[in-house]
């Protein structure tokens, strides 16, 4: 999956960190809310709330518990 697919707010890992799309072209470090630049090229994996992969592929549909902001 790449970056620029991801929803606002989503919870990915990218280069073995876990980030929060905090905007399109941005993400932010959960660990210590550091704002980095990702590339919407960027290869990036959907993390769930235990940071375990849910998928790196962005299939037709994605179910909404997958997606979920809090």
């Amino acid at each position: 999956m790449r970056f620029h697919q991801l929803r606002h707010g989503a919870r990915f890992a990218f280069r073995g960190t876990v980030y929060r799309k905090i905007s399109p072209l941005k993400g932010e470090i959960e660990q210590d809310g550091i704002q980095k630049l990702v590339p919407r090229s960027a290869e990036v994996t959907l993390v769930d709330e235990n940071g375990q992969a849910v998928t790196s592929e962005l299939p037709e549909q994605l179910h909404s518990r997958q997606l979920e902001v809090e």
